[in-house]
């Protein structure tokens, strides 16, 4: 039996380097994605699950890795533009003055890929009809457009459960998709989707 591999939360309070940055990308992703299991049950866990089994299997020759391992390496990535700086550094700083640090980052780049496979998984699209889609049909956000959507849902003050509702009905779930996947009935849910359509109405009214 292969031993596990035992690892220190402790790296992630070292400088960000060559040497130790795809661990810390791992411990990241391992965190982030176990605490979206208490809001995102079951399909949250076979990630997180696949991505620690990766983690510890990598190394084995005849191991193939998961597609979860794509997520360490996006957030691995982004911190090879960081090296020289703490994860508890300030990656940029909101209009509204929140300060944003690279580790939170870190973790809102696990949430949007999460996010965005679970709602790919949920739509059946049929392959002739996607092969054909055109390219102008498609739009991906670029970082300016999210970064002014991050400023909004700041301004918003939304409580957790509130911010990966928004987040899973920005990513295309419809409620009942994000109740089964927040154990949650339709009709919570609905409930909180107006309560953050209130918000923004507020946050409209100041701007």
């Amino acid at each position: 039996m292969k031993k596990k591999i035992e690892r220190s939360f402790d790296i992630l309070t070292e400088v960000i380097s060559r040497e130790n940055v795809l661990d810390m990308a791992e411990l990241l992703v391992c965190k982030e994605t176990k605490y979206l299991i208490r809001f995102s049950g079951r399909y949250i866990a076979k990630a997180h699950f696949g991505v620690c089994e990766d983690i510890f299997n990598k190394d084995n020759p005849d191991y193939i890795m998961s597609d979860n391992y794509d997520i360490v390496q996006t957030v691995a990535l982004f911190l090879c533009e960081h090296f020289g700086k703490h994860l508890e550094d300030t990656y940029e700083i909101t209009k509204k003055g929140r300060v944003i640090t690279i580790k939170y980052h870190c973790y809102k780049l696990v949430d949007r890929m999460i996010c965005s496979r679970y709602r790919i998984t949920t739509k059946h699209v049929d392959l002739e009809k996607a092969y054909h889609l055109e390219t102008s049909q498609i739009h991906s956000a670029d970082e300016d457009e999210l970064k002014v959507v991050d400023n909004i849902i700041d301004k918003m003050q939304l409580d957790d459960c509130q911010r990966k509702v928004l987040t899973h009905r920005m990513a295309g779930l419809s409620m009942g998709e994000i109740g089964r996947l927040l154990n949650r009935s339709v009709g919570a849910i609905g409930s909180v989707i107006y309560t953050i359509q209130r918000r923004y109405n507020k946050y409209l009214g100041g701007v």
